[in-house]
């Protein structure tokens, strides 16, 4: 429906009588041009809508809802044709503040009167009509809803549901009493944030909420915002965002309050009486169907409860007519007799033959007698097979209506009759292990204490005839001060099952035994009486005497002992310890009494005692002395020695506990400690010596020496140094920072002069200075007054030297420091200049071995350079895969010597420009052998060197030569060395093919790898060529 806009002139109404008409009517007019444009909007407008009626003329279409326009449209076109007013349904215009407004009305066609020319638009609000209808439609929705509800939470999401829709709430909830009536709880929400939920799951009655004081005294309360804020300011923060008006309502039933519906709006409204009286409508439809679901609930539960009971029941209940028809049988029937809903013949039929008459008489009986109780004990033969022993109760229940028969009620009572029938041949052994067991027993009566019944045991070991014993009391073999103890202990009889007790009797003799007696109620012919069982104890209670006397003497002579003295049971925990505890680890005795033997322990001596403890205790044979620390009860500890033992029942051979005596050996570990520090000394020293012998790089020799120094002595920085004109560089430092200590090495020179430091060099002997007692600052200033200078060598090529400092505020050195790095001096100097001529050695040695391999190049000179590039591919793969110092060295003269063997290869066949033929091909594989053999007897090249001269051509598949080795039998060295000749022999210009490039050379050894060369050689050779790698 498109309104264009009117001209300013179609605005004015057609005359004076119908503008008083229609200014000064509530109902809002407006006129239409035969397009539909707007010429003219009433004044009512701004009470129904809240606009101005400029802007409905400039623009209306935008404030119909858009559901409404096709109706509104069809309504236009019919008002052309229609000569009668045309009635407009209800439709929505958008109000000033955004909400719906519904109106209806009419729209004439007055386009032809004179007066108006206009089609006349007349509508009205049916805001209220409109509601109610809806709000009749929701109750119905939810008595629907609610009818198929089962549970209280779906008749609850089915009031609010369709409940805030109707009355325009933005959120609400459900919040139901609990049983004790304490608190509410929140049983179901629609549209609450996280937070409020949570604020409700469970809310005090006493609460200062909206929904706690409605369930308090039942009471419905509607609140605008300004109300609500006044009541509740407490909770402004906490209220959902939006949230304006509120509104909570009682949940009752019956006069009883069950829970309250509390309602959150975004608006801030005023509630009618008709939204009041909408909302308690659906808060009492709500609390019915809750009331109902819950009933309805409850009775589900006791009828699945019923119906388990009598599932599971071991009563059948079974209801027969008085004419032996089957009425009723509970399901318990199949499991307790096997057998389902079975009728009075069948019964009958597995009745035991004895016991038909039985239960056939009482049936007879009980269906003659309305309302008696008759019962029958029987055997039945089960389902199954076995007899089974039932007993039946009927009553006869005839005469009311929802019984109509027989009500017989079965149990099995098997275990009821075997044990009864067990009883009788119970009684019957007792009696016979009564008179014949060896051991005295008699039974009296617990009133009088007369014995009622003697065996022929306590005949014979008290010594009474049997007719004087029966005439006695228990009081009369027990001496007169314990009679009132003896009375007190049968009188607890009455209170338990059974009672132990140890006594003394009198014999007939008149002597005393110890006893130890077991007494147990029993109903003697009808007397309450107790049966007794009599253990003479005296030996056992004469041994446990004399331990008594034992330990009593032993606690004398532990509690006197300077030694800790503790005992332990068998499963480790302290059961005595002796006065010795306070003054070993300052604590009490009693503090000690259930900690284990680790407890006091010091942590890093732990294990050791533990595993000890562990060995003692799987095998007493294997208590060792242990040396360990404890800790005081001041947190210090004390060295001791500890000795454990077994004590062992030598009667039994028993273990019955552990001993241990531990002794303080402070003073004792004092001295071994200083004993031991000279010996470590001592060791160092020899370790020292032993290291310098070692054939090592003359920079190590160094480092070696000033490392065990610094161990050996009081200094506590070190440098080596090496004089070089007039200016002295480190080489290596201990102790600090390597700049820093440069930089004191440089003003050392300068305090003492260049020419001592030279002086001491020519001389070849220490040099000690010492001035004052530096400090720390003096240290990291690089101001060292106290040093001491060892010569390394006085060579001209090399002057080198140790230099000492020390920090601190103690200057003075020891004179067996002196003594000492005086020898060492001379013992370190030589060893130095050792490694010297060695390095020379060596370096000699290989210049020469390098020789010998180029000069087996030379004779074949195609392979020119061949030498030099595989060592130095030799040398980088080997150290990739780890190989270090003399075995890199090693490597490096396999590379140079590996073709040795070709010098005795004639020159026809090494120097054949093209492919050689087999026979030439096996001469030379001749050349591992013959290089082998010329080199294995110089006795400074090593077995590494000569693996690499015999195996270097074998393969990793076997196909090699001169032996045929396979995968790892080829020694590792060979493997290196064979990828790498491999790859300069594949990049190398030779007679019979050109060189290849290094992609295809690399793809080439990729395709061998694992065929005929290690393959993790393989792949760390060709990582040395990836940029990442070798950076």
């Amino acid at each position: 429906m498109t309104y264009p806009h009117p001209h300013p002139s179609s605005a004015a109404l057609p005359g004076s009588l119908w503008q008083a008409l229609v200014e000064h009517t509530p109902t809002l007019t407006m006129l239409l041009s035969p397009g539909g444009a707007v010429r003219y909007v009433s004044p009512s407008v701004t009470d129904l809508l809240g606009h101005a009626a400029a802007t409905l003329l400039t623009e209306f279409t935008p404030h119909l809802h858009a559901s409404d326009l096709p109706h509104l449209r069809a309504c236009l076109q019919r008002a052309h044709t229609d000569t009668h007013a045309v009635r407009l349904s209800p439709f929505r215009v958008r109000h000033a503040l955004g909400h719906w407004v519904w109106l209806e009305g009419s729209l004439s066609n007055l386009t032809a009167h004179p007066d108006v020319g206009a089609l006349v638009v007349q509508v009205q609000p049916t805001q209220d009509r409109v509601q109610a209808l809806e709000r009749v439609e929701v109750l119905l929705g939810i008595t629907a809803a609610l009818s198929g509800c089962v549970t209280p939470g779906e008749a609850i999401h089915a009031v609010l549901h369709q409940g805030l829709r109707a009355l325009g709430a933005d959120a609400g909830g459900v919040l139901l009493l609990s049983e004790a009536g304490q608190h509410l709880e929140l049983a179901g929400q629609l549209h609450y944030p996280d937070d409020i939920v949570r604020m409700l799951q469970c809310v005090p009655l006493d609460a200062p909420l909206l929904v706690a004081e409605v369930a308090r005294d039942g009471r419905a309360r509607y609140y605008t915002e300004r109300q609500y804020a006044a009541r509740y300011p407490h909770l402004q923060g906490t209220r959902p965002d939006g949230a304006r008006s509120a509104a909570a309502l009682p949940l009752v039933v019956q006069g009883r309050v069950i829970g309250a519906v509390g309602l959150t709006f975004h608006q801030d409204r005023t509630f009618s009486s008709d939204d009041q009286t909408f909302m308690e409508t659906l808060a009492h439809q709500c609390a019915q169907a809750i009331d109902r679901t819950r009933l309805a609930q409850l009775m589900e539960q006791r009828t699945r409860r019923e119906r388990t009971l009598t599932q599971y029941s071991t009563d059948v209940v079974t209801i027969l007519g008085l004419d032996g028809t089957l009425l009723y049988c509970s399901p318990s029937v199949a499991r307790v007799i096997g057998l389902n809903a079975p009728s009075l013949n069948e019964v009958l039929a597995r009745v035991h033959p004895e016991d038909h008459a039985a239960v056939l008489a009482t049936y007879h009986a009980a269906a003659e007698q309305p309302g008696a109780t008759l019962q029958v004990t029987y055997r039945f033969r089960h389902g199954e097979g076995h007899w089974v022993w039932l007993e039946a109760h009927l009553v006869n229940q005839g005469q009311d209506p929802t019984v109509g028969g027989i009500v017989i009620t079965t149990h099995d009572v098997t275990a009821r009759e075997q044990s009864t029938e067990l009883l009788a041949r119970s009684e019957a052994a007792f009696q016979q292990l009564f008179t014949a067991n060896p051991l005295p027993m008699w039974v009296f009566d617990r009133q009088t204490l007369r014995f009622l019944a003697v065996n022929d045991a306590a005949i014979w070991h008290y010594g009474y005839p049997r007719e004087a014993f029966l005439n006695m009391r228990l009081t009369d073999i027990r001496a007169p001060e314990e009679h009132d103890d003896l009375q007190r202990r049968v009188e607890e009889l009455e209170l338990t099952s059974g009672l132990r007790m140890y006594a003394q009797h009198r014999l007939r003799t008149g002597a005393r035994i110890d006893v130890q007696a077991c007494y147990h109620q029993l109903d003697f012919g009808g007397v309450p009486a107790a049966f007794g069982v009599i253990e003479d104890v005296t030996a056992q209670r004469a041994a446990q005497r004399a331990l008594e006397d034992s330990e009593q003497r032993y606690r004398l002579l532990s509690e006197n002992a300077p030694s800790l003295i503790r005992r332990f049971r068998r499963d480790g925990a302290c059961v005595y310890a002796s006065s010795a505890a306070r003054t070993l680890l300052g604590h009490e005795p009693s503090d000690l009494i259930g900690l284990d033997v680790c407890h006091t322990v010091h942590p890093d001596d732990l294990p050791g005692v533990m595993e000890a403890a562990a060995r003692a205790f799987e095998d007493p044979s294997r208590f060792e002395p242990q040396t360990y620390r404890m800790r005081r009860q001041d947190g210090t500890h004390v060295w001791v020695e500890t000795t454990m033992r077994a004590i062992i029942d030598p009667n039994t051979n028993e273990l019955l506990e552990y001993q241990a005596s531990t002794v303080d050996i402070s003073a004792r570990q004092a001295a071994e400690a200083e004993v031991q520090e000279q010996l470590r000394r001592y060791r160092d020293l020899l370790s020292l010596t032993g290291a310098l012998e070692q054939p090592r790089a003359p920079e190590c020799v160094a480092q070696e020496a000033l490392e065990r120094c610094l161990a050996l002595t009081e200094y506590t920085h070190g440098y080596v140094v090496e004089l070089k004109g007039e200016e002295i560089v480190t080489t290596a430092t201990r102790g600090g920072d390597a700049a820093a200590m440069q930089r004191a090495v440089q003003r050392i020179a300068a305090r003492q002069h260049l020419t001592v430091i030279r002086e001491a060099l020519r001389a070849q002997q220490p040099f000690f200075a010492e001035q004052h007692a530096p400090t720390q600052a003096d240290v990291h200033a690089g101001h060292f007054p106290n040093f001491c200078l060892l010569p390394l060598t006085g060579m001209e090529n090399m002057q080198a030297a140790l230099v000492f400092v020390r920090a601190g505020q103690d200057t003075g050195v020891r004179e067996e420091t002196r003594s000492l790095l005086t020898i060492v001096a001379d013992r370190v100097r030589h060893a130095f200049e050792r490694s010297m001529h060695l390095q020379d050695l060596q370096v000699s040695r290989h210049e020469t071995l390098r020789a010998l391999g180029l000069a087996l190049e030379y004779r074949d000179y195609e392979t020119k350079g061949h030498t030099d590039r595989v060592l130095r591919w030799t040398e980088r793969l080997g150290t990739a895969l780890g190989v270090r110092d003399d075995d890199l060295d090693a490597l490096r003269w396999g590379a140079l010597l590996h073709d040795t063997g070709k010098v005795a290869m004639p020159d026809g066949i090494l120097l054949k420009p093209g492919r050689l033929t087999p026979e030439e091909f096996e001469v030379i594989k001749r050349h591992p052998v013959i290089g082998f053999e010329m080199l294995e007897h110089i006795p400074s090249l090593p077995a590494t060197t000569l693996d690499v001269v015999l195996y270097h051509q074998e393969r990793w598949n076997g196909s090699g030569y001169p032996t045929a080795r396979a995968g790892h039998d080829i020694p590792l060295a060979a493997r290196i060395f064979a990828v790498v000749d491999v790859y300069d022999a594949l990049t190398s210009e030779r007679p019979y093919k050109h060189a290849w490039t290094h992609e295809a050379a690399t793809e080439q050894l990729r395709a061998d790898a694992g065929v005929l060369l290690d393959p993790q050689i393989v792949e760390a050779f060709l990582a040395l060529f990836d940029p990442v790698s070798t950076a």
